[in-house]
């Protein structure tokens, strides 16, 4: 079950439904995998690259993927997150940084 997740301290509180419209999409449940676990920031052209390969399921991407895959992560997917505080995203330098404390406790086990 999804939690009410405490977005940034003027935005409020991200509802059940919010969540799942946001985890609704696989690229964006992706990119949110991808970051859970980094403490640095990554560049878009770095995550691009990773989200093409897992969904192509190979190491070696070609660049017209990782292209499409940057171009809808860059105009669609991460300015979502950001806007819901899930992320920062700095458009003008194409760097992602996650918001770990956002996503604790997101999902609960049901306890």
């Amino acid at each position: 079950m999804i939690n009410s997740v405490r977005a940034a301290s003027d935005a409020g509180e991200l509802t059940a439904s919010e969540c799942y419209r946001l985890l609704a999409d696989e690229r964006r449940r992706m990119t949110l995998d991808v970051l859970a676990g980094r403490n640095d920031p990554i560049d878009l052209a770095k995550l691009a690259v990773g989200i093409a390969a897992r969904e192509d399921g190979v190491n070696d991407v070609d660049e017209s993927a990782v292209t499409s895959v940057a171009r809808s992560l860059h105009h669609v997917h991460l300015p979502k997150l950001s806007d819901h505080g899930m992320i920062e995203y700095n458009s003008d330098a194409n760097r992602i940084e996650s918001c770990p404390h956002r996503l604790d406790g997101l999902f609960s086990d049901g306890e």
